[in-house]
Protein backbone atom coordinates (compact mmCIF):
# COMPACT_ATOMS: atom_id res chain seq x y z
CA UNK A 1 0.00 0.00 0.00
CA UNK A 2 1.43 3.49 -0.87
CA UNK A 3 2.60 5.71 2.00
CA UNK A 4 -0.04 7.11 4.07
CA UNK A 5 -2.34 5.99 1.79
CA UNK A 6 -4.65 4.63 5.31
CA UNK A 7 -4.33 7.51 6.45
CA UNK A 8 -7.15 9.12 5.16
CA UNK A 9 -10.67 10.22 5.12
CA UNK A 10 -12.28 8.66 2.06
CA UNK A 11 -15.95 8.67 1.69
CA UNK A 12 -15.48 5.13 -0.44
CA UNK A 13 -14.04 2.08 -0.27
CA UNK A 14 -10.52 0.90 -1.85
CA UNK A 15 -9.32 -2.08 -2.95
CA UNK A 16 -5.24 -2.04 -3.57
CA UNK A 17 -4.59 -3.74 -7.24
CA UNK A 18 -0.90 -4.08 -6.63
CA UNK A 19 1.28 -4.22 -3.88
CA UNK A 20 3.12 -1.06 -5.16
CA UNK A 21 0.45 1.37 -6.78
CA UNK A 22 -3.14 1.40 -8.09
CA UNK A 23 -6.06 0.66 -6.62
CA UNK A 24 -10.10 0.32 -7.25
CA UNK A 25 -12.67 2.55 -5.86
CA UNK A 26 -16.10 1.51 -4.95
CA UNK A 27 -19.39 2.52 -3.10
CA UNK A 28 -19.55 5.76 -5.08
CA UNK A 29 -20.98 6.88 -8.64
CA UNK A 30 -19.52 8.35 -11.65
CA UNK A 31 -21.79 11.38 -10.69
CA UNK A 32 -20.86 11.34 -7.21
CA UNK A 33 -17.25 11.50 -7.52
CA UNK A 34 -16.64 14.08 -10.04
CA UNK A 35 -18.96 16.41 -7.53
CA UNK A 36 -17.49 19.46 -6.02
CA UNK A 37 -17.73 17.89 -2.85
CA UNK A 38 -16.05 14.00 -3.42
CA UNK A 39 -13.56 15.06 -6.29
CA UNK A 40 -11.05 16.27 -3.92
CA UNK A 41 -10.91 12.72 -2.20
CA UNK A 42 -11.02 11.05 -5.45
CA UNK A 43 -7.91 12.86 -6.75
CA UNK A 44 -6.41 12.40 -3.18
CA UNK A 45 -6.61 8.90 -4.00
CA UNK A 46 -4.99 9.34 -7.46
CA UNK A 47 -2.31 11.13 -6.36
CA UNK A 48 -1.64 8.17 -3.44
CA UNK A 49 -1.70 5.07 -5.87
CA UNK A 50 -1.15 6.42 -9.51
CA UNK A 51 -3.70 4.86 -10.77
CA UNK A 52 -7.47 4.43 -9.92
CA UNK A 53 -10.16 1.83 -11.46
CA UNK A 54 -13.71 2.33 -11.45
CA UNK A 55 -16.79 -0.60 -12.61
CA UNK A 56 -19.70 -0.79 -13.50
CA UNK A 57 -19.88 3.03 -14.91
CA UNK A 58 -22.25 4.70 -17.76
CA UNK A 59 -19.34 6.94 -19.36
CA UNK A 60 -20.98 8.26 -22.77
CA UNK A 61 -18.35 10.22 -24.30
CA UNK A 62 -19.97 13.72 -23.07
CA UNK A 63 -19.24 11.99 -19.39
CA UNK A 64 -15.75 11.12 -20.09
CA UNK A 65 -14.80 14.68 -21.32
CA UNK A 66 -15.91 16.22 -18.19
CA UNK A 67 -14.14 13.64 -16.55
CA UNK A 68 -11.11 14.14 -18.08
CA UNK A 69 -11.58 18.20 -17.26
CA UNK A 70 -11.81 17.61 -13.58
CA UNK A 71 -7.59 16.48 -13.59
CA UNK A 72 -6.86 19.36 -16.19
CA UNK A 73 -6.66 20.73 -19.61
CA UNK A 74 -8.11 18.25 -22.13
CA UNK A 75 -5.41 17.10 -24.67
CA UNK A 76 -6.95 17.51 -28.62
CA UNK A 77 -4.42 14.85 -29.78
CA UNK A 78 -2.71 15.85 -33.62
CA UNK A 79 -3.34 12.59 -34.90
CA UNK A 80 -6.52 13.55 -35.74
CA UNK A 81 -7.76 10.25 -37.86
CA UNK A 82 -8.06 9.45 -34.32
CA UNK A 83 -11.03 11.58 -33.71
CA UNK A 84 -13.96 9.23 -33.23
CA UNK A 85 -16.90 11.97 -32.24
CA UNK A 86 -17.19 15.12 -33.67
CA UNK A 87 -18.59 17.13 -31.30
CA UNK A 88 -16.03 15.76 -28.86
CA UNK A 89 -12.15 15.97 -30.74
CA UNK A 90 -10.61 15.16 -26.90
CA UNK A 91 -11.77 11.80 -27.07
CA UNK A 92 -8.76 9.70 -28.76
CA UNK A 93 -10.34 6.52 -30.61
CA UNK A 94 -8.83 3.69 -31.22
CA UNK A 95 -10.75 0.60 -32.83
CA UNK A 96 -10.66 -1.92 -35.58
CA UNK A 97 -14.44 -2.24 -35.90
CA UNK A 98 -15.79 -1.42 -39.35
CA UNK A 99 -18.60 0.08 -40.53
CA UNK A 100 -20.71 -3.28 -40.47
CA UNK A 101 -19.07 -3.78 -36.66
CA UNK A 102 -17.19 -6.36 -37.91
CA UNK A 103 -13.61 -6.77 -36.85
CA UNK A 104 -11.30 -5.59 -40.05
CA UNK A 105 -7.99 -7.46 -39.42
CA UNK A 106 -6.13 -4.49 -38.87
CA UNK A 107 -4.50 -2.94 -35.23
CA UNK A 108 -5.39 0.48 -35.25
CA UNK A 109 -2.35 1.81 -33.24
CA UNK A 110 0.62 -0.16 -33.11
CA UNK A 111 2.81 2.32 -31.14
CA UNK A 112 -0.05 1.49 -27.87
CA UNK A 113 2.09 -1.83 -28.03
CA UNK A 114 5.23 -0.92 -26.41
CA UNK A 115 5.97 0.69 -23.03
CA UNK A 116 5.08 4.82 -23.22
CA UNK A 117 3.54 7.75 -21.59
CA UNK A 118 1.05 9.61 -23.59
CA UNK A 119 1.91 13.11 -24.69
CA UNK A 120 5.89 13.03 -23.77
CA UNK A 121 6.49 14.52 -27.16
CA UNK A 122 4.54 17.11 -26.10
CA UNK A 123 6.15 20.86 -26.00
CA UNK A 124 5.77 21.42 -22.75
CA UNK A 125 8.99 21.95 -21.00
CA UNK A 126 12.54 23.55 -22.00
CA UNK A 127 15.34 21.98 -23.34
CA UNK A 128 17.10 19.02 -20.74
CA UNK A 129 18.00 15.54 -21.56
CA UNK A 130 16.08 12.98 -23.49
CA UNK A 131 14.24 14.04 -26.91
CA UNK A 132 11.11 12.90 -27.03
CA UNK A 133 9.46 12.34 -30.74
CA UNK A 134 6.18 10.99 -31.82
CA UNK A 135 7.15 10.70 -35.63
CA UNK A 136 9.45 8.27 -34.15
CA UNK A 137 7.46 6.34 -32.08
CA UNK A 138 4.76 5.75 -34.44
CA UNK A 139 6.94 5.08 -38.16
CA UNK A 140 9.22 2.63 -36.28
CA UNK A 141 6.38 0.45 -34.57
CA UNK A 142 3.74 1.17 -37.74
CA UNK A 143 6.26 0.09 -40.19
CA UNK A 144 4.74 2.71 -42.68
CA UNK A 145 4.41 6.91 -42.14
CA UNK A 146 1.49 7.11 -39.85
CA UNK A 147 1.37 10.87 -39.86
CA UNK A 148 1.04 13.07 -42.26
CA UNK A 149 3.61 16.20 -42.63
CA UNK A 150 1.70 19.16 -41.22
CA UNK A 151 0.40 16.21 -38.21
CA UNK A 152 4.65 16.21 -37.84
CA UNK A 153 5.01 19.79 -38.30
CA UNK A 154 2.81 20.75 -35.09
CA UNK A 155 4.44 18.06 -32.45
CA UNK A 156 8.31 18.36 -33.68
CA UNK A 157 10.64 16.32 -31.13
CA UNK A 158 10.83 17.94 -27.43
CA UNK A 159 13.78 17.59 -24.91
CA UNK A 160 12.45 16.33 -21.75
CA UNK A 161 14.62 16.01 -18.37
CA UNK A 162 15.08 12.03 -18.38
CA UNK A 163 14.51 12.41 -14.42
CA UNK A 164 11.30 13.91 -13.55
CA UNK A 165 9.69 15.06 -9.95
CA UNK A 166 6.43 14.68 -9.21
CA UNK A 167 4.77 18.48 -9.25
CA UNK A 168 2.29 17.72 -6.46
CA UNK A 169 4.00 14.31 -4.39
CA UNK A 170 7.47 15.01 -4.94
CA UNK A 171 8.31 11.00 -6.20
CA UNK A 172 11.30 11.01 -8.34
CA UNK A 173 10.25 9.35 -11.63
CA UNK A 174 12.39 7.89 -14.86
CA UNK A 175 10.72 10.08 -17.62
CA UNK A 176 10.87 7.93 -20.92
CA UNK A 177 9.16 5.29 -22.76
CA UNK A 178 8.46 4.28 -26.41
CA UNK A 179 8.45 8.00 -27.30
CA UNK A 180 12.00 8.51 -26.01
CA UNK A 181 14.73 8.69 -29.11
CA UNK A 182 18.01 9.78 -28.49
CA UNK A 183 19.73 11.85 -25.65
CA UNK A 184 20.18 15.61 -25.69
CA UNK A 185 23.94 16.19 -26.60
CA UNK A 186 24.68 12.65 -26.44
CA UNK A 187 25.80 10.55 -29.80
CA UNK A 188 22.49 8.93 -31.15
CA UNK A 189 23.43 5.24 -30.87
CA UNK A 190 25.04 5.83 -27.46
CA UNK A 191 21.46 7.49 -26.57
CA UNK A 192 19.79 4.67 -28.34
CA UNK A 193 21.51 2.11 -26.04
CA UNK A 194 20.70 4.14 -22.74
CA UNK A 195 17.36 4.69 -23.57
CA UNK A 196 16.46 0.95 -24.80
CA UNK A 197 18.25 -0.14 -21.27
CA UNK A 198 16.64 2.23 -19.39
CA UNK A 199 13.28 1.70 -20.74
CA UNK A 200 13.82 -2.41 -19.79
CA UNK A 201 14.74 -2.09 -16.61
CA UNK A 202 11.44 0.32 -15.75
CA UNK A 203 9.50 -2.54 -16.42
CA UNK A 204 10.35 -5.71 -14.23
CA UNK A 205 7.23 -7.89 -13.95
CA UNK A 206 7.02 -7.11 -9.93
CA UNK A 207 6.59 -3.49 -11.10
CA UNK A 208 3.96 -4.05 -13.67
CA UNK A 209 -0.22 -4.20 -13.39
CA UNK A 210 -2.06 -6.41 -16.15
CA UNK A 211 -5.67 -5.71 -16.11
CA UNK A 212 -8.16 -7.55 -17.64
CA UNK A 213 -10.66 -5.26 -18.99
CA UNK A 214 -14.87 -6.11 -18.44
CA UNK A 215 -17.50 -4.01 -19.94
CA UNK A 216 -18.55 -0.35 -18.42
CA UNK A 217 -15.35 -0.21 -15.96
CA UNK A 218 -13.11 3.76 -16.25
CA UNK A 219 -9.49 3.61 -15.43
CA UNK A 220 -7.58 6.61 -14.63
CA UNK A 221 -3.38 6.90 -14.76
CA UNK A 222 -0.99 9.23 -13.87
CA UNK A 223 1.29 10.17 -17.02
CA UNK A 224 3.62 11.70 -14.81
CA UNK A 225 5.18 8.55 -13.00
CA UNK A 226 3.32 5.81 -14.80
CA UNK A 227 3.95 3.97 -17.58
CA UNK A 228 1.58 2.09 -19.90
CA UNK A 229 0.74 -0.32 -23.01
CA UNK A 230 -2.23 -1.81 -24.69
CA UNK A 231 -1.64 -6.23 -24.95
CA UNK A 232 -1.79 -7.67 -28.61
CA UNK A 233 -5.24 -9.22 -29.70
CA UNK A 234 -6.73 -11.15 -32.59
CA UNK A 235 -7.63 -8.15 -34.90
CA UNK A 236 -9.07 -10.17 -37.29
CA UNK A 237 -11.35 -12.29 -35.03
CA UNK A 238 -12.00 -9.58 -31.95
CA UNK A 239 -13.13 -6.18 -31.56
CA UNK A 240 -11.52 -3.71 -29.13
CA UNK A 241 -13.00 -0.19 -29.02
CA UNK A 242 -10.69 2.26 -26.80
CA UNK A 243 -11.84 5.96 -25.72
CA UNK A 244 -8.92 8.02 -24.03
CA UNK A 245 -9.12 11.57 -22.48
CA UNK A 246 -5.56 13.23 -22.14
CA UNK A 247 -5.19 16.11 -19.90
CA UNK A 248 -2.18 18.24 -20.35
CA UNK A 249 -0.41 18.40 -17.08
CA UNK A 250 3.01 20.36 -16.24
CA UNK A 251 6.11 21.34 -17.58
CA UNK A 252 7.89 18.32 -16.44
CA UNK A 253 11.00 19.68 -14.46
CA UNK A 254 13.77 17.41 -13.41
Amino acid sequence: MPENAAENDWPFEINPLHPAFGCEISGVTMDQAVSTEIFGKVYEAFLAYQLILSRNVDLPPATQVALARNFGEVQVHVMNQYHGYDDHPEIYKLTNMDEHGKPNGKHPDKGTLFWHTDGAWKDRVAPLKAVHNLDFSRSRRHGEEPMTEAQKAKVPPVPHPIVRAHPETARKAIFLGDHAESIQGWEYEDGRALIDELNTLLVPDELVYSHTWSPGECMVWDNRCLLHRAMGFDTANEIRVMRRGTTLGETPQS
